[in-house]
C-alpha cells in the first residue's frame, strides 16, 4: 500500500469510528451525518467494503438513501455487479426521487456499455430528466434493437444536433449513411459545429465526408486558419472537402478578426461555388454585426438566401436596429422561423418596427403579447401601451432577511405575505449557483414552515445538506423536489429557504411559483443594514445596487465563478486589489470572502466605472460585467436609444446581463419607491463615442 493509500485509509477508518461511537451514544442526527460524510468520502474513494458497512448503520437520518444508493453506484462499477431485483428494489423504494434518478441514470449508462440494449429500453421509460447522454444512449438502443423509426427522428431533429453528445455520434452516422438526411444537411452540420466554441467536435462530422489526409488537416485548420488560408494547397478547391476546409479556415478567423477573414476570403471566393460564397458572406456578416461594422448590412444582403444559423438570424436584426433601419428589422424579424418570432425580444422589436411605419394596431398587439411579464421587454413592451411598471396592485413590498429592519412600500404588510395571482407553472430563472453555503445563523436550527412543507422529505434533505456546507447537492435536492409542484408548494418553500438565509432558493421557488408576481420574495432586499450606508457614502442608487447582486450573486455569500469572482458582488481579485488602492484600503484576496469588504470593495467599483462613464447606469452595467473599456467600445459614432445599445451588445452574457439588472433595478426601485417606474427612462440614450 503507498503512502497516499495508507493515508486515505486511515482517514476513513477514522470517520466510520467516530460515526459508530456516535450512534452508540444516542446522538442520532449526529451520527447520522458523520455516516453520510463517511460514505461520501469512501463513495469518492472506491471503498466498497466501508460502504457496505455503513449502510447498515442507517438510524432514519434525512440523508440516509444517500449512503444506499452510493452503495448501488460504486457496485455498478465492480466486476458482478448488483442484481436488477436490487436495483429495482432502490428505484421502488426511493420512487420519484432524485436519488432514484440518479441510479436510474447510472444502470442506464452501465446497460449502454454493455450493449444490453433491450433492458436499456425497458429501463429508460422511467427516468423523468435525461440529460443529453442519455437520449442518444437511448437513439442507440433502439437502432440496436431494429427501431428504424429511430433515424427518421433524427433526421426530424437534425438541425438541433450542433450540440449533441458524442455519444450521439453513431446514430448521427446511420442516419447520414443510410440517405435520411442529405449530404448537404451533413455539411451544414460540420459548419454549425466548426463555428461553435468547440470546433474540434466538428471532427468526427469530417471523418465521414473525407480522406485521412484532409482530415489530418482539420487540426492544421483549427489551429492556425490565418497560415493555412496564406499557404492554401494549389488545387484546394477541387473538391468539396477542399473547400470546406476553407470556409472552414475563414470561420475560426472570422471570429477573432473579421477584417483579416474578408480580405482572404475575396482572394478564393471565385474558386468556391456560389452556394459557398453565399455561406462565406453569412459568417463574415454575422462576425461584422456582432463588432457593430457598418459592413453588416451589405454582407448580409450578399449572402441572399443561404441557409442561416440562429444566431446569423438574431445578428442580422440587430445589425438592422443598429442602424436605425426599421423596414430592415422588420423584414430580418419576419425572415426568422416561428419559434424565434415568439422570443420576447423580437416580439417587442416587431412592435416597434410596426409602431415606426405607423402600423399602430398591429404593433400594440405584439406588444400585448408580452406586456405584464416583470422582465426587460415585458416592461419595455407596458411601457409602449402606456403602463410604467406599477406592482402596487400586488400589496406587497420587498422583505429583509429575517431579524433584518423590512422596506415599507407606504402601506403593504412588513413581511409581504398577502396572496398572489395564480400564474401557473414556470421555468427555473438563472442565477448563481455556487458549491457551498453555511448558513448565516450557524448555530440556529433549519426551520420548515408552509403546507406539508416540514414533511417534504426533497427539502428535508436538502436543508440537511445545506447544514453540512454541500451546496451543490443541496441546490439539486431543492430544484427536484419542485419539480411539478403547484404555486401554494413552491411559495412555502420560497418562505422555508428565506427563513434559512438560502435567499437563492427564495428567490428561484417564488419565481417558479409565479413569474409576475410573489415580489416580496423574488425582490428581498437582505443585507440591507451593510449595503445602505455604502450606496448614501458613494451616492448610488439602493435599487440599482441591490439590481447588480441579485444578478451578480443571488445573495449567496460564498458564491464563486468560474473565473474568480467572489462574494456577494462578485468581485475579480484583481478589481478587488484596483478598487482597495483608489479607497485606500488594506488589501488581501481573502477579504473577497468578507461581505463588508465585499459590498464595500464592489459599490466603489461601481462608483468608479460610474464615474468613468457619464455617470450612465446601462453603460456600468455593462462595464461591471465586461468592462468599462468594452462598454465604451460598444457605443455607437451617433446618440443611441439605450435599448438598442443593450439588444447589440456583442457578448451573450454580457447582453442577457445587463437585460437583467436594469429590469431588477426598475423592479426594486417600484418595491421601495413605491410608485412606479419607468425602464425607457432608465435606458435613456446612449452618448457617442468620443474621437
Amino acid at each position: 500500500m503507498n503512502k497516499k493509500k495508507a493515508v486515505r485509509a486511515v482517514v476513513l477508518a477514522w470517520i466510520f469510528a467516530a460515526a459508530t461511537a456516535s450512534a452508540q451514544t444516542g446522538d442520532a442526527f449526529a451520527s447520522g451525518e458523520d455516516r453520510f460524510l463517511a460514505a461520501r468520502a469512501a463513495a469518492r474513494t472506491g471503498e466498497h467494503d466501508t460502504l457496505e458497512r455503513l449502510v447498515n448503520e442507517a438510524n432514519g437520518h434525512p440523508l440516509d438513501s444517500y449512503v444506499r444508493y452510493w452503495l448501488l453506484s460504486n457496485s455498478l462499477t465492480r466486476p458482478i455487479p448488483p442484481s436488477p431485483d436490487e436495483l429495482n428494489q432502490f428505484l421502488s423504494d426511493e420512487a420519484g426521487t432524485l436519488l432514484a434518478e440518479r441510479l436510474r441514470a447510472d444502470w442506464l449508462r452501465k446497460l449502454a456499455k454493455n450493449g444490453e440494449a433491450e433492458r436499456f429500453l425497458q429501463i429508460y421509460p422511467g427516468l423523468q430528466n435525461p440529460d443529453g447522454e442519455l437520449r442518444c444512449l437511448a437513439w442507440n438502443s433502439r437502432l440496436a434493437s431494429g427501431d428504424g423509426k429511430v433515424l427518421n427522428e433524427i433526421a426530424a431533429n437534425w438541425p438541433s444536433l450542433t450540440y449533441a453528445h458524442a455519444s450521439c455520434a453513431p446514430v448521427l452516422r446511420a442516419a447520414a449513411d443510410r440517405g435520411k438526411v442529405s449530404g448537404e444537411e451533413v455539411w451544414g452540420l460540420f459548419r454549425r459545429r466548426v463555428d461553435t466554441r468547440s470546433p474540434s467536435r466538428a471532427r468526427g462530422i469530417l471523418a465521414w465526408l473525407a480522406n485521412d489526409k484532409q482530415i489530418k488537416t482539420f487540426d492544421q485548420v483549427i489551429r492556425g486558419p490565418k497560415r493555412y488560408l496564406d499557404r492554401l494547397p494549389a488545387k484546394f478547391a477541387a473538391s468539396r472537402p477542399g473547400r470546406e476546409l476553407a470556409l472552414a479556415a475563414i470561420t475560426r478567423l472570422a471570429r477573432d478578426d473579421v477584417d483579416t477573414a474578408h480580405v482572404r476570403f475575396l482572394r478564393i471566393s471565385k474558386r468556391l461555388t456560389a452556394s459557398e460564397r453565399d455561406y462565406a458572406w453569412g459568417v463574415l456578416a454575422m462576425r461584422a454585426a456582432q463588432m457593430q461594422k457598418p459592413e453588416a448590412a451589405t454582407w448580409y444582403r450578399n449572402a441572399g438566401n443561404t441557409p442561416m444559423s440562429a444566431p446569423q438570424r438574431a445578428w442580422r436584426v440587430r445589425a438592422s436596429l443598429r442602424n436605425g433601419n426599421w423596414p430592415a428589422v422588420l423584414a430580418a424579424i419576419d425572415g426568422l422561423n416561428a419559434e424565434e418570432r415568439a422570443l420576447p425580444e423580437w416580439v417587442y422589436w416587431r412592435g416597434r418596427a410596426l409602431k415606426a411605419a405607423q402600423r399602430t394596431d398591429e404593433a400594440n398587439k405584439a406588444f400585448n403579447r408580452i406586456a405584464g411579464m416583470p422582465d426587460f421587454y415585458g416592461i419595455l413592451a407596458n411601457e409602449e401601451l402606456g403602463h410604467p411598471f406599477d406592482p402596487r396592485a400586488a400589496h406587497v413590498a420587498p422583505v429583509a432577511a429575517p431579524g433584518e429592519p423590512a422596506a415599507s412600500d407606504g402601506g403593504a404588510e412588513e413581511n409581504g405575505n398577502d396572496a398572489v395571482q395564480d400564474n401557473g407553472d414556470a421555468s427555473e430563472a438563472g442565477g448563481s449557483e455556487a458549491e457551498s453555503f453555511p448558513p448565516a445563523a450557524p448555530d440556529a436550527p433549519l426551520v420548515a414552515t408552509g403546507p406539508d412543507i416540514d414533511k417534504h422529505p426533497g427539502l428535508q434533505r436538502a436543508l440537511a445538506l445545506f447544514q453540512l456546507d454541500l451546496r451543490l447537492e443541496a441546490v439539486r435536492e431543492w430544484n427536484w423536489a419542485l419539480r411539478g409542484r403547484d404555486e401554494t408548494f413552491r411559495l412555502a418553500a420560497a418562505r422555508l429557504a428565506l427563513n434559512n438565509h438560502l435567499y437563492d432558493r427564495a428567490i428561484t421557488s417564488a419565481e417558479l411559483a409565479n413569474p409576475a408576481g410573489a415580489w416580496d420574495l423574488r425582490y428581498i432586499t437582505p443585507f440591507r443594514e451593510l449595503i445602505e450606508p455604502h450606496t448614501i457614502n458613494k451616492n448610488l442608487d439602493i435599487s440599482w445596487v441591490y439590481g447588480v447582486m441579485r444578478q451578480e450573486s443571488r445573495f449567496i455569500i460564498p458564491s464563486r465563478s468560474a473565473t474568480g469572482a467572489q462574494g456577494l458582488m462578485q468581485v475579480m481579485p484583481a478589481t478587488g486589489k484596483y478598487v482597495a488602492r483608489k479607497l485606500g484600503l488594506y488589501y488581501h484576496p481573502g477579504l473577497l470572502r468578507d461581505p463588508e469588504t465585499n459590498v464595500e470593495l464592489g459599490t466603489g467599483y461601481m462608483r468608479i466605472i460610474l464615474d468613468e462613464l457619464e455617470d450612465d447606469a446601462v453603460l456600468a452595467a455593462a462595464g461591471y460585467n465586461a468592462g468599462p473599456g468594452r462598454a465604451r467600445r460598444w457605443r455607437d459614432s451617433r446618440p443611441l436609444e439605450g435599448a438598442i445599445y443593450v439588444e447589440t451588445i456583442p457578448f451573450d452574457e454580457t447582453r442577457d446581463y445587463v437585460k437583467h439588472v436594469m429590469a431588477n433595478t426598475v423592479v426594486y426601485a417600484a418595491l421601495l419607491e413605491g410608485k412606479p417606474q419607468s425602464l425607457k427612462t432608465r435606458l435613456g440614450t446612449i452618448l457617442p463615442k468620443l474621437d
